[in-house]
């Protein structure tokens, strides 16, 4: 048999290989999230590349300011998250990211800021 010493030892590990797991996790989770689609250093691949494509073709409507616009793909879908100033926008915002995802079907979560006045 063990001794209790080893029994302990072991679910020591095993509770530090689960806490270690779970931090893994979380720090994928928050960088898959909190990615900059601009930055050099942000994943590659055909969502990345889609979400470069509409977030560009945002920021060249001048129509619109796209400052708190967020582009992210999720499960092939493009999806619009933050604020515009108000419907003009927020339709102007839907029409251009339609056009330039193509095939992609568009998510639009914008919110019109005016009914947010804490927002940046």
């Amino acid at each position: 048999m063990f001794s209790l010493d080893h029994r302990r030892n072991t679910i020591i590990r095993a509770g530090i290989a689960a806490a270690a797991l779970g931090l893994g996790a979380l720090c994928a989770t928050s960088y898959a999230q909190n990615y900059d689609s601009t930055s050099p250093a942000a994943p590659r691949g055909a969502d990345a590349d889609l979400a470069v494509r509409v977030k560009q073709a945002l920021h060249s409507d001048k129509s619109l300011d796209d400052r708190h616009v967020d582009v992210a793909i999720e499960h092939g879908d493009v999806v619009l998250n933050g604020f515009v100033q108000d419907s003009r926008e927020l339709l102007v915002a839907a029409q251009v990211a339609t056009k330039a995802a193509g095939n992609h079907k568009i998510v639009n979560r914008l919110l019109i800021k005016q009914n947010f006045p804490n927002a940046p």
